[in-house]
């Protein structure tokens, strides 16, 4: 079952895990983001942590956590970067308010969103 561990490949290297190169004229560049559009991850065992790795994924445009334990901190950190999203399941995620699930872009919209 999907855990957030599984989603470090999602993270750039880090700089410290490779020897500098003496040669080079300057520092590599970032890897681009991933250029994921769709993730359904619902009834996996993902919770907050995972939110790290995914608010690199800035072309997403549906997310679906439909049965996790994510909460509204989760929700919020990912599209703060990921602003394309425009679908999003939230069904029976347990660390989002229930009148929000069905409609959190509107209760974001009226500022009732609270982390």
């Amino acid at each position: 079952m999907l855990q957030d561990h599984h989603l470090e490949f999602l993270l750039p290297p880090d700089p410290t895990d490779f020897p500098p190169d003496p040669t080079a004229a300057h520092e590599p560049p970032l890897p681009d983001p991933p250029r994921i559009q769709s993730l359904i991850i619902d009834g996996t065992r993902l919770t907050d942590t995972s939110a790290t790795f995914l608010r690199r994924c800035t072309d997403l445009r549906l997310l679906h956590t439909a049965d996790t334990k994510i909460s509204t901190a989760f929700v919020l950190s990912v599209l703060e970067t990921a602003r394309l999203v425009s679908s999003l399941n939230l069904t029976s995620c347990r660390g989002v308010p229930v009148t929000q699930r069905r409609t959190f872009f509107e209760a974001l919209a009226k500022g009732e969103v609270v982390p």
